[in-house]
């Protein structure tokens, strides 16, 4: 008898079936999406299972390579050895299984998730609908003069227009209380669409939550550098955050539900949340940042 694991549906490449050499169907199996096994028939002999890897019974761990899995908690054994990325808050994570998001995402190293071909698919019409977003308001900045080399009339007429259109879409939600996340376009785009931010770990005097600022776009005092001042300890991390153009965007936030934003620090607000994670937000407006970079 041959055995073909058939990757159909459910955790990305998982073996849903068995099969003998005419093709008829011998065995099955049904994952949860952490892989947990919830359901089989037949009984050939197959170890190699969730995500397509093997199964170690005497374990009843999963064989990353680099580490073993549980499924039953979603967490590797042990700690990861990769560092992970500022920029992608999951990946700080050192016992978390592909982002929390077995789904669209595996990790055969055991050191770093990638995203799989369903995965690709499924979020690609957003990304082409973002990136879209972003081109067009690229090009209207650099049409209407509110591009990264501005004159003094230009940088007046972008922060005109974002108190303006900023004034606008809190009327039209009938919000009483915004607040302002500074970002790079990407990321303001994703917030916007999902409603959701990723969590900050804690710091000294600050927990652990999603951060917002009272700190309106258009105010004549603040330039993108002297706001990296109010958000990050370090000068080089102001300098990072400043090149990088993560304070290149903003998303408007209302904050009229509860639990919602709470003051933390000087003109900083957080909704309290597990690190690594997200909270829920109400996110009305998204531009670019009309402040000049220094």
């Amino acid at each position: 008898m041959s055995q073909t694991g058939i990757a159909k549906g459910g955790p990305p490449a998982s073996v849903r079936l068995l099969t003998n050499s005419t093709g008829a169907v011998t065995d099955t199996y049904d994952y949860d999406a952490f892989g947990n096994l919830i359901n089989q028939t037949g009984s050939t002999p197959n170890n190699y299972l969730f995500a397509g890897e093997q199964y170690d019974p005497a374990l009843n761990l999963y064989y990353n390579r680099a580490r073993y899995l549980n499924t039953t908690t979603g967490r590797f054994w042990s700690t990861d050895t990769y560092e992970g990325r500022i920029q992608s808050p999951m990946s700080l994570h050192k016992y978390l299984y592909a982002s929390a998001d077995s789904i669209d995402r595996t990790d055969p190293s055991g050191n770093q998730d990638v995203i799989s071909a369903e995965g690709a698919a499924a979020i690609d019409l957003a990304l082409s609908a973002a990136m879209s977003i972003v081109l067009y308001s690229q090009l209207y900045n650099i049409y209407t003069g509110h591009g990264p080399f501005y004159n003094a009339a230009a940088q007046a007429k972008a922060q005109a227009d974002a108190q303006q259109q900023t004034q606008g879409a809190e009327n039209a939600c009938n919000c009483k209380s915004v607040l302002f996340h500074y970002t790079d376009p990407v990321s303001a785009v994703s917030i916007f669409f999902s409603n959701e931010m990723f969590t900050s770990k804690e710091y000294p005097g600050l927990p652990s939550g999603a951060y917002a600022s009272d700190i309106e776009p258009w105010d004549p005092s603040y330039t993108q550098t002297t706001l990296a001042a109010v958000f990050y300890f370090s000068e080089l991390r102001q300098q990072d955050a400043v090149a990088e153009g993560e304070l290149a965007w903003f998303v408007a936030l209302c904050n009229d539900k509860r639990p919602g934003f709470e003051s933390a620090a000087s003109h900083q607000f957080v909704k309290a949340g597990t690190f690594p994670g997200a909270v829920s937000v109400d996110a009305i407006f998204i531009m670019r940042n009309p402040m000049t970079t220094r």
